[in-house]
């Protein structure tokens, strides 16, 4: 069994929420993430896992998991600057050190990109965000 930590972050609000499972999260209190229940009527977590996941995704939600202590998926479908920001102003209370290792993942148009903790904190503070992202985003 792998230990890992998850996490929704919302790209808006940046509010962090701790979750076990993401998809059983979501089908269990979809009001908490924007959902109708009735939108979920009849999912299961397991068989349905992508429906429920994009429907959570596509209002604002980012999806975290930590893997292990050095690598982290983020996976969202707002805009690569809203997950940039909602992930690097929760450094911290995500538990990311610098060494921390993200491969961000958009699932809408598939890119996705490796970077340190480190590095989003730097680009951030030096206020070079969207330049970085360029740089980066291919």
């Amino acid at each position: 069994m792998t230990h890992s930590v998850a996490y929704f972050v919302h790209s808006k609000t940046h509010q962090i929420v701790n979750v076990h499972e993401h998809s059983y999260a979501v089908k269990s209190s979809p009001e908490r993430f924007g959902i109708l229940h009735s939108e979920l009527e009849g999912a299961c977590p397991q068989r349905d896992r992508i429906l429920i996941l994009t429907k959570a995704l596509e209002l604002g939600w980012i999806r975290v998991r930590r893997r292990r202590d050095d690598f982290t998926s983020v996976e969202f479908s707002c805009t690569w600057i809203e997950a940039f920001f909602a992930i690097g102003a929760n450094l911290e209370p995500l538990g990311f050190g610098p060494l921390n290792s993200l491969l961000f993942r958009n699932i809408t148009t598939g890119k996705s990109v490796s970077l340190f903790a480190s590095e989003i904190e730097t680009a951030m503070n030096e206020k070079r965000i969207q330049a970085f992202l360029d740089s980066k985003i291919k």
